[in-house]
């Protein structure tokens, strides 16, 4: 089977009866007592990102921070790079890391069970007050998995899509995971991060954010399309991930990717962060029905949307990947003055608590095609809308016809798109 699609039979076997579907060995005991947070980062490197040893040099940069460790936190590092997958845990006053969990063969990082396996082990090897999640792979958004047949995709649309997991050997067409499985995973285990940071591209959109606002408290991400080399751990563990404010892990990143010093890890590549919070996000949702009436986009309007920032470029380069319109700025544009706009906009407020972004960031297609954004009036929030051409280019777009897709988003649902004909 190349990907898991809901909450199949071993899923929910893996997540309430852990010990009939292991399929791994535990090799050292985890923590004595309670700690205050533990940190998982899940780097699911079985694809491009593996072979070019982007997973290698974040672990390296882990345990070159790992001094910076509370005394009372813990971090975990699950890994999959195409071998047998393992979880360790880094310790301050230890130059390699412990090995805690191996996996018996080359199993799918990207597949919700392993996540789940990994989610129960975290919980009983590293038990925590506070839990913190890094995901760390490729990205597609809200976008269904791209791994398979088409009419697949289009039948199962309402599916997000986090990592690549090349099983096959394939540079990056392997298997891909839901985020509404992500969400599951953490619902069923009862493993409740305060934050998920994903180090992967284009995550940071509406429908993504509103899909696990029941299991975070915070979604850190791009928008946009991140480096590949990914965040610099050294740094993130001295002021970010175990920090009491999440927002240090966004600033921390674009600083990194800002820096001159780092040159040769991001060139000239740049960054959009954002953190949003979750428990917002219903509220955003009702405000941004309650305004739609209003809108630009009742009866299938097509706005103008130029002015707006597009977080990726749009075509054949980018696989037709939607363009992902800054969320602040779309609603000036969609949206005529009125006290419901007002309402809407002091909402998005109170949602995207924090945002930062490099003097501009690689939009592509070309090496050195760059976009940039506006400090007064960007969000760091993408938001699908609707498009004309996403129909037009429906039959070679890999994901199908964008504007069909999005109408199985939780998303379209909560924020009353049905009323404008999309």
């Amino acid at each position: 089977m190349a990907i898991v699609f809901g909450l199949t039979m071993s899923f929910l076997a893996a997540c309430s009866d852990e010990e009939n579907t292991a399929r791994y060995d535990v090799v050292a005991q985890g923590a004595e007592a309670v700690g205050t947070k533990t940190v998982l980062v899940y780097m699911a490197g079985h694809n491009t990102l593996g072979y070019a040893g982007c997973i290698q040099a974040d672990t390296a940069e882990i345990m070159a921070g790992r001094f910076a460790i509370p005394s009372d936190g813990r971090l975990l590092i699950f890994i999959d790079t195409g071998d047998k997958p393992r979880l360790y845990r880094v310790l301050p006053d230890e130059p390699q890391p412990r090995l805690l969990a191996e996996w018996a063969k080359d199993c799918s990082s990207t597949s919700p069970q392993t996540l789940c396996e990994v989610l129960e082990l975290t919980r009983r090897l590293a038990p925590s007050a506070h839990y913190g999640l890094v995901m760390s792979s490729h990205g597609d958004g809200w976008l269904p998995p791209s791994n398979t047949p088409q009419s697949l995709r289009r039948s199962k649309a309402s599916l997000k899509s986090f990592g690549i997991d090349d099983g096959d050997g394939a540079a990056d067409h392997g298997e891909q995971m839901a985020v509404e499985d992500l969400a599951t995973a953490f619902s069923q285990t009862g493993l409740h991060p305060d934050y998920i940071f994903f180090d992967a591209c284009l995550m940071q959109t509406v429908e993504v954010a509103y899909a696990l606002r029941g299991v975070t408290d915070y979604v850190i991400a791009s928008p946009a399309l991140l480096p590949s080399a990914g965040a610099n751990y050294t740094h993130l563990l001295a002021r970010g991930l175990f920090s009491d404010t999440v927002s240090h892990i966004a600033e921390t990143y674009v600083a990194d990717v800002a820096d001159p010093d780092q040159y040769l890890s991001y060139y000239e590549h740049g960054a959009v962060m954002s953190v949003v919070r979750t428990a917002a996000l219903d509220s955003l949702a009702s405000a941004f029905a309650a305004a739609l009436p209003t809108s630009s986009l009742m009866a299938q309007g097509l706005p103008d949307l130029t002015s707006v920032t597009a977080y990726q470029y749009y075509g054949r380069a980018n696989d037709y990947r939607p363009h992902a319109y800054d969320i602040a700025e779309a609603l000036d544009v969609i949206f005529p003055p009125s006290e419901a706009l007002d309402e809407l906009k002091q909402t998005l407020c109170h949602a995207v608590v924090y945002k930062a972004a490099t003097d501009r960031f690689w939009f592509g297609p070309g090496d050195w095609t760059f976009a940039t954004v506006c400090p007064a009036t960007y969000s760091g929030l993408s938001l699908f809308i609707p498009r004309q051409e996403y129909e037009t280019n429906a039959s070679i777009c890999p994901a199908g016809n964008h504007n069909i897709t999005f109408r199985n988003t939780a998303w379209y649902a909560a924020s009353g798109w049905a009323q404008t004909g999309w």
